[in-house]
């Protein structure tokens, strides 16, 4: 099953980078889907022009959450798109 966002929407993922210690040890992550400080685009509404997909991008807000298949993805409108991480 896949999403295929309309208009002026993005589908996005959230970037899972894994913490390291001084020491070396992995620290998981407890941080929420909305903690996240970029996204990865999946997908893009025919309007969407200033993001394309497989682009990381800084974001305001996201418009709503979902999950499909156990896997997490995040809904955000191009207006809220605040950078693209290069």
């Amino acid at each position: 099953m896949s999403i295929k966002p309309t208009k002026n929407y993005i589908v996005a993922a959230p970037v899972k980078e894994e913490a390291k210690s001084a020491s070396g040890l992995y620290i998981r992550s407890t941080d929420s889907l909305v903690s996240q400080p970029y996204l990865e685009t999946l997908a893009v509404g025919d309007d969407v022009t200033n993001v394309k997909p497989k682009q990381l991008f800084t974001y305001k807000y996201i418009t709503s959450q979902v999950k499909l298949d156990g896997i997490d993805y995040v809904i955000v409108h191009d207006l809220d798109v605040t950078g693209i991480v290069e």
